[in-house]
């Protein structure tokens, strides 16, 4: 019996496909799902460990706090750089257009909310295994209602010749003129028809996503797709009838328990619109041979309904679908994700943490060992502070002992803490350096290479997030950008500049280079390389000058900008100017013809002599002059000192001569009233002897 290939029919190939989403849906949901529902639950806070009546209901939140701290560290290795991705031509020629496509990617990137995509994916990987990004181009059709009243014959046939334009409204009126002529004028309603069309960018929530068990990449799938819920209206947009779409079904509630546990909420409502009635729409990429070659051919399927009615399918080359794994598992599609490797602990912590608050509560509020009706029952079950308690006898009410365990307990929750570190290689130290890295005796040195042996875990998974998504993201960015933007386009760049291009000659099979900072220091590394680069500039400029081939006014910019860029500042061009390859020339071309005309003059070192020996003669001049000054300075500090002894010398005879008078006078008077007297004798000689003692200046 012949198994020669034939052309399959529509039932047939949607008998092909469905048995193969069914077989895919059925993987997923028997060995994916129940794993990524147990991890969005630890996530949200919960476990699956039991807890008494009245004892603590604490959870540990491991696995939660693990991501947090991922998170932060991803999201600033992926956007901490101007480009995230740059395009690589494979030759010279190439260099300019593969700098535009990076750069025009990077804006489709941004615009179409790519911190938010890579935010999501990396959430779902860290914590769903596998994180699913879909890019695609959607083109779309909108009808724009135009009426026109009182066309003549000729207006109406232009109308009715335009193909954008469908005539759907039209009425006739018979107008009789003045000279009794006939005319007929219409008025029209016509329905315009735009065409348009844009890259979008999308995270596929994990319940919906689904590809066969035998797969390990997206490129080597089977089947891959998506099942998500539509409305009936958005079919009809779509370009389906009323009857093809009216008798779907939606998925019951057992079949979405995965959603409700990611979002905590049941949005089953049944729509009073029937337009607005949800309802399952699969779509799928598989290799089906349609036409009986004996090859299969990748289709893209449309299926309606839990029962996958083929709504339509047509060949497709590219599959939309991006993976991120965190954590990849060689020759597997799922890989591991951070809450596989920390249930055991998460579950482990929640049981001491628990054990630590109930013992804590015992000590604080210990068990009571009671007499029977020795005491008022009701007295005690009132836990009021201060509260009185009747009793018929002394030691009626005694607590019972518990003693305080938790301070031992708690040296477990620190082995657990450092057994999440070793399995995930999260520490602390990811972070940052902390206030016990730097102690004495710590170089520098040292403490980098710690942190940087902490960031190595972190650094794999970056990679890995990398080399399997990024990379392939900005590939599909594009392949759509070079097949669907036909029209020269036009880009800013550098602050103000806009360059014009031509996306349809760029080169699709382009090398990507993601550029991602990897560890906390990197960022000084890259700064003190770019400084080094600068002082070797310089020095290349200053020895050669700017025709130097080397080193040009376009790369000392270049190295500014980035060490602006590393300190924080990304708008460089508002300090520097942009310098491209005319500008550069014409700054070389200009310091070139100003070094021409500085000719060297025959006699300058004539002049310069003359002017040193000039400069060397009044300085001479300088000295003597100031030596004279010193001379007669002193010359007029001795006269001065002289005269000044004289005056005093002069002023010393005065004191003497006058108290010489007085001695004589004082003796005049002592003779003449020893003479008036005759009655006392007179010692003369003791008298002159007091006039001409030696006198001494006072």
């Amino acid at each position: 019996m012949s198994n020669k290939p034939k052309p399959l029919s529509d039932k047939e190939v949607r008998n092909v496909v469905k048995r193969a989403i069914e077989e895919a849906v059925d993987y997923v949901e028997s060995s994916i799902t129940p794993n990524r529902e147990r991890a969005m639950r630890y996530f949200e806070g919960k476990c699956d460990v039991g807890h008494e009546q009245g004892r603590s209901r604490i959870v540990s939140t491991k696995i939660r706090d693990t991501i947090r701290q991922i998170k932060p560290s991803l999201m600033r290795v992926f956007l901490q750089a101007e480009h995230p991705v740059e395009f690589i031509g494979s030759n010279p020629s190439q260099a300019q257009a593969a700098e535009n496509a990076s750069e025009y990617c990077k804006i489709i990137f941004n615009k179409n909310g790519g911190y938010q995509l890579l935010q999501d994916v990396f959430h779902d990987s860290l914590l769903c295994k596998n994180g699913i990004a879909k890019v695609y181009y959607d083109s779309q059709e909108s009808q724009e209602i135009i009426e026109y009243a009182n066309l003549s014959e000729q207006e109406l046939a232009v109308v009715a010749s335009n193909p954008e334009l469908e005539i759907f409204e039209h009425a006739s009126t018979e107008i009789v003129s003045a000279d009794g002529m006939p005319s007929v004028t219409h008025d029209v309603k016509v329905a315009k028809t735009v065409e348009s069309g844009s890259i979008k960018m999308e995270s596929v929530p994990p319940e919906q996503f689904f590809v066969d068990p035998a797969a390990n990449s997206v490129e080597d799938a089977l089947i891959i797709g998506q099942r998500m819920e539509v409305t009936i209206g958005e079919l009809i947009e779509m370009g389906f009838e009323w009857s093809e779409v009216e008798g779907l079904d939606s998925l019951d509630g057992a079949s979405e328990e995965e959603k409700f546990e990611r979002i905590s909420y049941d949005d089953e409502h049944e729509a009073l619109d029937p337009a607005n009635r949800s309802v399952l729409l699969t779509e799928a990429y598989m290799k089906v041979d349609a036409e009986g070659t004996g090859v299969p051919q990748p289709h893209k399927f449309l299926m309606g309904g839990t029962n996958y009615k083929l709504l339509s399918y047509e060949p497709w080359s590219d599959v939309p679908f991006i993976n991120f794994c965190a954590d990849p598992i060689p020759h597997a599609f799922f890989g591991q994700s951070i809450a596989d490797v920390l249930f055991a602990e998460q579950d482990s912590a929640t049981v001491i943490l628990r054990g630590v608050l109930d013992n804590t509560a015992l000590v604080n509020n210990p068990r009571l060992q009671i007499m029977d009706g020795a005491c008022n029952i009701d007295d005690l079950l009132n836990n009021e502070i201060g509260g009185i308690v009747r009793t018929k006898q002394p030691d009626a009410v005694r607590p019972m002992t518990v003693p305080f365990v938790a301070a031992e307990t708690l040296t477990a929750l620190q082995y657990l803490d450092r057994n999440c570190e070793r399995k995930t290689g999260v520490t602390t130290a990811s972070n940052g350096l902390n206030a016990d890295t730097l102690k004495a005796g710590t170089s520098a040195a040292a403490s980098q290479a710690m942190v940087s042996a902490n960031n190595a875990s972190l650094e794999l998974i970056a990679r890995n997030l990398a080399e399997g998504g990024v990379t392939t993201l900005f590939k599909r960015l594009l392949k759509l950008v070079i097949e669907n933007m036909t029209d020269e386009q036009m880009m800013r760049v550098s602050g103000t500049d806009f360059v014009q291009f031509d996306a349809t000659q760029w080169d699709p099979d382009m090398d990507v280079q993601v550029n991602v900072g990897l560890g906390t220091g990197n960022e000084q590394q890259k700064l003190a390389a770019l400084q080094q680069a600068m002082m070797a500039q310089e020095k290349l400029v200053s020895q050669f000058g700017l025709m130097n081939g080397i080193v040009g006014p376009k790369e000392i910019v270049n190295t500014i900008a980035d060490m602006l860029r590393l300190a924080g500042v990304q708008n460089a061009d508002r300090y520097f100017q942009p310098v491209d390859d005319q500008k550069a020339q014409q700054l070389m071309q200009m310091a070139q013809q100003a070094s021409q005309q500085q000719q060297p003059d025959p006699n300058a070192g004539l002049v310069q002599a003359e002017q040193i020996k000039a400069q060397a003669m009044m300085q001479v001049k300088q000295a003597e002059l100031q030596q004279k000054g010193q001379l007669e300075a002193a010359k007029m500090q001795q006269q001065q000192q002289a005269e000044m002894q004289q005056m005093q010398a002069r002023f010393a005879q005065d004191a003497l001569d006058r108290d010489l008078e007085r001695d004589k006078l004082d003796a005049k008077i002592a003779l003449d009233a020893a003479a008036l007297d005759n009655k006392a004798a007179l010692d003369e000689a003791s008298l002159y002897a007091k006039i001409n003692a030696p006198r001494t200046a006072q």
